[in-house]
């Protein structure tokens, strides 16, 4: 496989921070909030979204197709 040179950038950036704290993700992650904090930008954290409930359309859909192929053993063509 060729070699990236980004890639292999990243991967030395990541490998000498590693190296730094010991390879010790939490001292790691601190120190990425420390610089956050003290960049004067803003960050946004997202709430996690809830997945939306399937309808009765789609669920009378999918129980078709499941009768078919309980019926047949296979996948009706399209």
């Amino acid at each position: 496989m060729p070699s990236d040179s980004i890639t292999d950038e990243i991967r030395s950036i990541r490998h000498d921070l590693a190296a730094q704290f010991g390879n010790d993700l939490d001292l790691i992650l601190a120190d990425i909030r420390r610089r956050e904090c003290s960049d004067g930008r803003t960050y946004v954290s997202l709430s996690p979204r809830v997945a939306a409930r399937k309808s009765d359309e789609q669920n009378d859909a999918r129980a078709d197709w499941q009768g078919l192929i309980d019926e047949r053993g296979e996948i009706p063509p399209g």
